[in-house]
């Protein structure tokens, strides 16, 4: 919440009614959550915060994060949104590292959807699309982070889709590209971004 994380105990005792309590040591303004290896993880405006179940909250990164997502083809590798682009939190040998911002990430992003050859596509606020590619045979360390070197795509009006507002989403095991006045599909061959009709017309193109 606005306010920080809030947790509701399993047991409440029978004459008391259930209560919210506070998680001591979040700030306030917290965006979103994740489970990862049955550890509970929440982007706030301060960083990444690891909240066990006892004891005091662990601050992972310290730059703001608004959302977080988690790999499928790289299970130790997490994804966070920052207020410019993204970085790469990861858990190694028990301990967690973090990139810092991926250099060429930008604008403010709304969603994160891993495609399946483990490439990464970003809807931002304002920026369009990016498209980030990973190449596993060539990589460097930053601390104790293996990243691997990658390329971006960075796709907008010119490539067919309105670039403002853009929320990535997967249906019958496609991902479809929301923005404003539509929704649209990426075509491979062409390089470039068609209405998207698996929803109707008038879904696709609301300027009709």
């Amino acid at each position: 919440t606005s306010l920080g994380v809030y947790y509701l105990p399993l047991h409440t005792p029978a004459n008391q009614n259930p209560v919210f309590h506070k998680v001591p040591s979040i700030p306030p303004k917290t965006w979103a959550f994740l489970t990862f290896r049955n550890k509970l993880l929440v982007a706030t405006g301060d960083g990444v915060y690891h909240i066990p179940k006892k004891g005091k909250a662990q601050l992972l990164t310290h730059s703001f994060s608004s959302l977080l997502y988690l790999s499928k083809k790289y299970p130790n590798r997490i994804y966070v949104a920052l207020s410019e682009g993204i970085s790469i939190l990861q858990f190694n040998n028990g301990k967690w590292f973090t990139t810092g911002q991926l250099n060429g990430t930008i604008g403010s992003v709304r969603t994160m959807i891993e495609d399946k050859d483990g490439t990464l596509w970003l809807g931002t606020q304002q920026n369009g699309v990016q498209h980030i590619t990973f190449k596993e045979q060539s990589q460097h360390k930053i601390v104790d982070v293996s990243v691997p070197d990658f390329e971006i795509d960075n796709y907008g009006q010119k490539d067919g889709i309105v670039p403002d507002d853009v929320d990535l989403f997967y249906y019958r095991n496609q991902i479809h590209f929301a923005a404003q006045k539509g929704l649209w599909r990426f075509d491979a061959k062409s390089n470039r971004f068609l209405h998207d009709l698996s929803l109707g017309p008038v879904v696709a193109d609301t300027t009709r």
